[in-house]
Protein backbone atom coordinates (compact mmCIF):
# COMPACT_ATOMS: atom_id res chain seq x y z
CA UNK A 1 0.00 0.00 0.00
CA UNK A 2 1.19 3.83 -1.04
CA UNK A 3 0.55 5.37 2.22
CA UNK A 4 2.08 2.57 4.36
CA UNK A 5 5.38 3.18 2.01
CA UNK A 6 5.22 6.70 2.66
CA UNK A 7 4.90 6.41 6.37
CA UNK A 8 7.79 3.90 6.53
CA UNK A 9 10.09 6.45 4.28
CA UNK A 10 8.67 9.68 3.78
CA UNK A 11 11.72 11.68 2.34
CA UNK A 12 10.93 9.44 -0.84
CA UNK A 13 10.01 12.27 -3.58
CA UNK A 14 9.07 9.51 -5.67
CA UNK A 15 6.04 7.85 -3.80
CA UNK A 16 4.68 11.26 -3.53
CA UNK A 17 4.72 11.38 -7.00
CA UNK A 18 3.19 8.42 -7.99
CA UNK A 19 0.47 8.72 -5.12
CA UNK A 20 -0.20 12.41 -6.33
CA UNK A 21 -0.15 10.76 -9.98
CA UNK A 22 -2.92 8.08 -8.72
CA UNK A 23 -4.79 11.16 -6.70
CA UNK A 24 -5.49 13.09 -10.45
CA UNK A 25 -6.05 9.69 -12.57
CA UNK A 26 -9.00 9.61 -9.68
CA UNK A 27 -9.99 13.28 -10.39
CA UNK A 28 -9.12 14.52 -6.74
CA UNK A 29 -7.31 16.85 -8.19
CA UNK A 30 -6.57 19.94 -5.42
CA UNK A 31 -5.50 16.59 -3.03
CA UNK A 32 -3.09 15.61 -5.98
CA UNK A 33 -1.09 19.22 -6.39
CA UNK A 34 -1.09 18.90 -2.33
CA UNK A 35 0.50 15.58 -2.24
CA UNK A 36 2.46 16.73 -5.68
CA UNK A 37 3.95 19.78 -3.72
CA UNK A 38 5.15 17.63 -1.06
CA UNK A 39 7.30 15.52 -3.79
CA UNK A 40 8.87 19.13 -4.60
CA UNK A 41 9.76 20.67 -1.14
CA UNK A 42 11.72 17.08 -0.92
CA UNK A 43 13.83 17.71 -3.99
CA UNK A 44 11.93 16.47 -7.13
CA UNK A 45 12.16 19.32 -10.13
CA UNK A 46 11.54 17.23 -13.70
CA UNK A 47 9.55 17.24 -16.31
CA UNK A 48 7.00 14.16 -14.73
CA UNK A 49 6.33 16.38 -12.06
CA UNK A 50 5.62 19.44 -13.58
CA UNK A 51 3.35 17.60 -16.03
CA UNK A 52 1.87 16.61 -13.26
CA UNK A 53 1.06 19.59 -11.52
CA UNK A 54 0.29 20.95 -15.17
CA UNK A 55 -2.30 18.69 -15.96
CA UNK A 56 -4.08 18.87 -12.54
CA UNK A 57 -4.20 22.88 -12.79
CA UNK A 58 -5.60 22.20 -16.30
CA UNK A 59 -8.35 20.16 -14.27
CA UNK A 60 -8.53 22.85 -11.79
CA UNK A 61 -9.31 25.76 -14.52
CA UNK A 62 -6.23 27.29 -13.42
CA UNK A 63 -4.74 27.91 -16.86
CA UNK A 64 -1.94 30.42 -15.63
CA UNK A 65 -0.27 27.69 -13.32
CA UNK A 66 -0.69 25.05 -15.59
CA UNK A 67 1.41 27.20 -18.15
CA UNK A 68 4.11 27.92 -15.53
CA UNK A 69 4.38 23.95 -14.72
CA UNK A 70 4.52 23.14 -18.48
CA UNK A 71 7.33 25.70 -18.89
CA UNK A 72 9.28 24.05 -16.38
CA UNK A 73 8.63 20.62 -17.80
CA UNK A 74 10.04 22.09 -21.07
CA UNK A 75 13.06 23.64 -19.65
CA UNK A 76 14.00 20.05 -17.88
CA UNK A 77 12.91 18.22 -21.21
CA UNK A 78 11.14 18.68 -24.61
CA UNK A 79 9.34 16.38 -26.40
CA UNK A 80 6.59 16.67 -28.91
CA UNK A 81 3.52 15.88 -27.26
CA UNK A 82 4.89 18.63 -24.22
CA UNK A 83 5.72 21.07 -26.61
CA UNK A 84 1.71 20.42 -28.27
CA UNK A 85 0.43 20.48 -24.71
CA UNK A 86 2.04 23.87 -23.33
CA UNK A 87 1.68 25.55 -27.33
CA UNK A 88 -2.15 24.88 -26.34
CA UNK A 89 -2.20 26.18 -23.20
CA UNK A 90 -0.05 29.24 -24.30
CA UNK A 91 -2.69 29.56 -27.44
CA UNK A 92 -5.64 29.70 -24.12
CA UNK A 93 -3.53 32.47 -22.80
CA UNK A 94 -3.63 34.35 -26.54
CA UNK A 95 0.35 33.93 -26.04
CA UNK A 96 0.04 33.09 -30.03
CA UNK A 97 3.67 34.16 -30.75
CA UNK A 98 5.23 32.22 -28.19
CA UNK A 99 3.28 28.92 -28.85
CA UNK A 100 4.37 28.85 -32.07
CA UNK A 101 8.03 27.65 -31.47
CA UNK A 102 6.27 25.45 -29.69
CA UNK A 103 4.01 23.89 -32.56
CA UNK A 104 6.92 24.19 -35.35
CA UNK A 105 9.09 21.90 -32.83
CA UNK A 106 6.03 19.35 -32.48
CA UNK A 107 5.49 19.34 -36.13
CA UNK A 108 9.20 19.02 -37.39
CA UNK A 109 9.01 15.50 -35.16
CA UNK A 110 5.50 14.57 -35.76
CA UNK A 111 4.79 15.95 -39.35
CA UNK A 112 1.38 14.23 -39.34
CA UNK A 113 0.13 15.22 -35.85
CA UNK A 114 -3.01 16.91 -37.27
CA UNK A 115 -4.34 18.25 -34.21
CA UNK A 116 -0.87 20.22 -33.62
CA UNK A 117 -1.77 21.36 -38.08
CA UNK A 118 -5.14 22.94 -36.95
CA UNK A 119 -3.45 24.91 -33.55
CA UNK A 120 -0.98 26.50 -35.55
CA UNK A 121 -3.08 27.09 -38.65
CA UNK A 122 -5.43 28.99 -35.91
CA UNK A 123 -2.57 30.67 -34.66
CA UNK A 124 -1.09 31.70 -38.11
CA UNK A 125 -4.40 32.86 -38.80
CA UNK A 126 -4.18 35.36 -35.77
CA UNK A 127 -0.90 37.05 -37.00
CA UNK A 128 -2.56 36.99 -40.43
CA UNK A 129 -0.69 34.39 -41.89
CA UNK A 130 -3.47 33.43 -44.06
CA UNK A 131 -1.25 31.23 -46.71
CA UNK A 132 0.90 29.17 -44.02
CA UNK A 133 -2.88 28.79 -42.41
CA UNK A 134 -4.38 27.23 -45.08
CA UNK A 135 -1.37 25.24 -45.62
CA UNK A 136 -1.49 23.36 -42.03
CA UNK A 137 -5.27 23.12 -42.84
CA UNK A 138 -4.60 21.16 -46.00
CA UNK A 139 -2.56 18.91 -44.52
CA UNK A 140 -4.16 18.23 -41.59
CA UNK A 141 -7.38 17.42 -44.01
CA UNK A 142 -5.24 14.87 -45.70
CA UNK A 143 -4.71 13.26 -42.90
CA UNK A 144 -8.34 13.49 -41.63
CA UNK A 145 -10.52 13.79 -44.17
CA UNK A 146 -13.83 13.02 -42.95
CA UNK A 147 -12.78 15.32 -39.69
CA UNK A 148 -15.78 18.41 -38.97
CA UNK A 149 -13.08 20.28 -36.97
CA UNK A 150 -11.19 20.96 -39.74
CA UNK A 151 -13.55 22.55 -41.44
CA UNK A 152 -14.63 24.38 -38.95
CA UNK A 153 -10.91 25.55 -38.62
CA UNK A 154 -11.13 26.54 -42.15
CA UNK A 155 -14.35 28.52 -42.31
CA UNK A 156 -13.15 30.58 -39.08
CA UNK A 157 -10.23 31.41 -40.84
CA UNK A 158 -12.16 32.30 -43.89
CA UNK A 159 -14.15 34.29 -41.44
CA UNK A 160 -11.36 36.76 -40.67
CA UNK A 161 -10.38 37.20 -43.92
CA UNK A 162 -13.82 38.09 -44.40
CA UNK A 163 -14.88 35.97 -47.20
CA UNK A 164 -18.62 35.23 -46.41
CA UNK A 165 -19.23 32.37 -48.99
CA UNK A 166 -16.02 30.59 -48.41
CA UNK A 167 -17.24 30.41 -44.64
CA UNK A 168 -20.74 29.03 -45.53
CA UNK A 169 -19.46 26.34 -47.76
CA UNK A 170 -16.85 25.87 -44.81
CA UNK A 171 -19.37 25.18 -42.51
CA UNK A 172 -21.85 22.81 -44.92
CA UNK A 173 -18.85 20.58 -45.81
CA UNK A 174 -18.39 20.16 -41.85
CA UNK A 175 -22.25 19.46 -41.55
CA UNK A 176 -21.88 16.89 -44.15
CA UNK A 177 -18.82 15.38 -41.71
CA UNK A 178 -21.06 15.84 -38.59
CA UNK A 179 -24.68 16.49 -38.02
CA UNK A 180 -24.51 16.80 -34.68
CA UNK A 181 -23.14 20.81 -35.40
Amino acid sequence: DLDTAISLDPDKAELYLVKGRLLRMKANYEESVSILKMARSLGREDEELHKEMALCYLALKEVDKAAEHYKFAIEDEIYPELAYDYATVLMWLGKVDEAVPYLDYTLEHEPNHWEALLERAEALSQLQNFDEAFADLEKAGELQPNHAEIWLKRAEVYAKMENWQLVEKACERALEQDYRL
